[in-house]
């Protein structure tokens, strides 16, 4: 087994991607197959690296990933993808799981300082707006992902506003426990306010100092990808 595959199926919607080990065999040795599953996207990795990511904006109505679903683990011969088995196929197979694991993710156990970077090698600074700025050593530039799942600075706290429809600017407001103060660093690095479902974002997919961040559904462009600290 030299390729691993991964895909959704959905009303009207398939969508799939493949890796290749890079070191020989996937049958030589154990290793960690992930979904990571959020309202918006499904995103696959192998030991730790994300090699596909489907998005729901991209499925349109096929996409049936909020309701609950259930685990199942099976050896399956043949299909599209591998074809049919013929002389070559060597049986009887076997796969072997050394285990299972479901979590769901949850605010960060510590708080981290620090800057959040992103498009354009770009920094996420306060100012009049919430903007890209060129990285450098200011308190404008430093934030703390606190265990309540906020992102502050110097006391105040971002703020995606109630609704965060497309387009809506993100503020640094009073800290006040409400949701549009809440954030998710996801996996595949998109910065999502759980309660609109939206992601911040470059607007335009422009890099210049002074743009402004909005909120935008979620889609994975690079504009939407950020470090946080």
């Amino acid at each position: 087994l030299t390729k691993i595959t991964s895909g959704l199926h959905g009303p009207g919607y398939d969508a799939f991607a493949a890796d290749t080990a890079t070191n020989g065999n996937f049958a030589n040795a154990f290793h960690t197959f992930t979904a990571d599953w959020y309202p918006d996207h499904v995103s696959f990795a192998i030991d730790g690296k994300i090699f596909s990511t489907q998005y729901r904006t991209r499925a349109g109505a096929g996409w049936v990933f909020d309701h609950p679903f259930f685990l199942l683990l099976n050896v399956a011969v043949g299909g599209d993808g591998p074809g049919n088995p013929d002389t070559a196929t060597k049986l009887p197979q076997q796969m072997l799981v050394d285990w299972v694991r479901v979590y769901q993710v949850g605010p960060p156990k510590s708080a981290a300082t620090g800057p959040i970077t992103g498009f354009g090698d770009k920094c996420v600074g306060a100012a009049a707006t919430i903007q890209l700025a060129t990285c450098r050593s200011s308190g404008g530039q430093t934030w703390t992902l606190a265990t309540d799942g906020t992102l502050r600075q110097e006391g105040k706290c971002l703020d995606a506003g109630l609704g965060a429809d497309n387009g809506s600017r993100p503020t640094l407001a009073t800290c006040n426990g409400s949701p549009g103060q809440r954030w998710q660093a996801q996996t595949n690095r998109q910065l999502v306010n759980p309660s609109s479902g939206r992601c911040l974002d470059a607007t335009n997919n422009n890099t210049t100092d002074g743009t402004p961040l909005q909120m935008w559904d979620c889609w994975g462009a690079d504009n939407q990808l950020w470090t946080v600290p």
